[in-house]
């Protein structure tokens, strides 16, 4: 029994002088899905963060 079951190996043997091993996933994704909205509102989200982290800290320094 394989250790990776989801990668299935074929051993190619027409060619005499060296052997190859063709490796196909089968879990990989039939379809490739658009992110950029996943990304915009990740990066929307860090850019909030950082800025108040910023406006926190200033107004901490004044405060001393």
């Amino acid at each position: 029994m394989s250790p990776f079951p989801h990668i299935s190996a074929t051993l190619n043997s027409e060619s005499q002088s060296t052997d190859t091993v063709e490796a196909t996933n089968s879990m990989a994704p039939t379809h490739n899905k658009d992110l950029t909205a996943f990304f915009a509102i990740g990066m929307t989200i860090n850019i909030i963060i950082v800025v108040t982290f910023i406006i926190w800290g200033f107004k901490q320094w004044n405060r001393k």
